[in-house]
């Protein structure tokens, strides 16, 4: 049994997918088409360069990898973890008051030889994008500041001190929500965040139609859509649906597969008269 983590859902799950499939990746090539989403999560994740690559990198895993591989997610599904969700472009506070009387140090799961903070009694000292109020510090706040949240700042975050795990604290990203009235012939732009590995899915206003339909998949400069989309659908920094009708009405969402989050909604109504425009939904909507 593995406990459902906060960070690394698609990590933990795709990898396991493909440690219990190895013979197959051995004997596929390319990998069958089952298999490929499951491989270029992985690659994003690992920081491996490609798909290949990662299914290498699996079949190449053995007994002792694969225990100190499952170690570790236990280590990071610790109860003791937090999940904060903070806004883009905004300040957010990773809290852990918990006091440390040695050197306290802050540092992200999947890059921990850089430092982000590093306190003692005498000073602070913190990276570009981080801070750590001394004074507080003195007083048992170990609580981490991030300036900028941005997407390349999700993840896991953890305190130590004197090297002993403090605090661990999930940080993602509230997602971002807009809404749109267009007229029939209008194109609809969808916003991508980023466009490591997304996709794009529809689910009407007409509760006749299936929820929850697939439009397409952004992977860095490449766009791969369902038959229906081919036609209509292309990206730019947005994925613009050409030709809106009022079959078009409902809510489109934008989810990042390599952490399994929700990065963007856009609600769109289709109707007739001639007024059209953005109209935002709450403080964290885009155009």
């Amino acid at each position: 049994w593995i406990p459902k983590s906060t960070t690394t859902t698609v990590y933990r799950y795709e990898m396991l997918h493909l440690l219990c499939h190895t013979d197959e990746l051995r004997t596929s090539s390319p990998p069958a088409p089952q298999w490929q989403i499951s491989l270029r999560a992985l690659s994003h994740r690992l920081r491996i360069h490609s798909s290949h690559d990662a299914s290498l990198y699996i079949t190449d895993l053995n007994a002792g990898l694969i225990t100190l591989f499952l170690s570790a997610l236990y280590q990071v599904d610790s109860s003791d973890t937090q999940k904060v969700f903070g806004n883009l472009h905004e300040t957010s506070s990773l809290p852990c008051p918990q006091s440390c009387s040695g050197l306290l140090t802050w540092t992200m799961f999947e890059r921990q030889d850089d430092v982000l903070v590093r306190c003692t009694r005498d000073s602070c000292w913190s990276a570009d994008g981080f801070s750590l109020n001394h004074d507080e510090f003195l007083r048992g706040d170990s609580t981490l500041t991030v300036l900028r949240a941005d997407y390349s700042l999700r993840g896991l975050y953890r305190a130590e001190c004197d090297s002993e795990t403090l605090c661990q604290v999930v940080f993602t990203l509230n997602p971002l929500e807009t809404s749109r009235v267009i007229t029939p012939g209008e194109d609809i732009d969808v916003h991508l965040p980023l466009t490591d590995l997304v996709d794009v899915r529809f689910t009407p206003s007409n509760a006749t139609q299936p929820p929850n339909q697939k439009i397409c998949t952004v992977e860095k400069e490449k766009i791969k859509c369902s038959p229906d989309y081919v036609e209509r659908a292309s990206r730019r920094n947005t994925v613009q649906i050409k030709d809106g009708r009022g079959s078009d009405s409902g809510i489109y969402t934008v989810r990042d597969l390599v952490n399994d989050e929700i990065l963007t909604t856009v609600q769109v109504h289709v109707r007739d008269d001639a007024v059209s425009g953005p109209h935002s939904r709450g403080r964290r909507s885009v155009h």
